[in-house]
């Protein structure tokens, strides 16, 4: 009887936390977040906001999701699921606009090494850096609103 009531009062406490899942945010409140909170959730709930917001393969092909690709995003939170995490801000880029501004803005947002591999491509002077705005923020504090705090010219 004793053993019975030790497991059940474990199993009491261990149950919330075995229960508790990645919950992701949508950090900036856009829809292209919402496809890839989507895409980590399920196949059918990514099928169904890509029909609602009219993306087909071509545009999530291009989706960056926290600096991965939809696929990578979604394999990789659909894994966590179950698993004791916390909160996991979900910003989502489309680069869609193929110029090289949006690259820059992406790049900068996604890490400083992926930045930094573009700077080296590009062979821009610092000042150009400098210049760039992303969706009319200046490229350093989009960064960092976009999830690379430590990003810095």
């Amino acid at each position: 009887m004793k053993k019975l009531t030790t497991l059940l009062i474990c199993s009491i406490f261990t149950l919330p936390v075995l229960a508790q899942e990645t919950q992701l945010v949508n950090a900036d409140a856009s829809i292209f977040s919402e496809i890839c909170i989507a895409a980590a959730t399920s196949d059918a709930e990514l099928k169904q906001k890509a029909m609602q917001y009219k993306f087909g393969e071509v545009e999530l092909a291009n989706f960056t999701c926290n600096g991965l690709s939809l696929e990578k995003f979604a394999k990789k939170f659909k894994q966590s699921a179950g698993e004791n995490s916390t909160k996991v801000a979900v910003f989502a880029f489309d680069k869609k606009m193929e110029n090289v501004e949006t690259e820059i803005c992406v790049a900068a947002a996604t890490s400083n090494e992926a930045f930094a591999a573009l700077q080296n491509t590009l062979s821009k002077p610092k000042q150009f850096y400098s210049d760039v705005n992303c969706n009319d923020v200046p490229l350093q504090l989009f960064a960092k609103k976009h999830g690379n705090k430590e990003f810095k010219l």
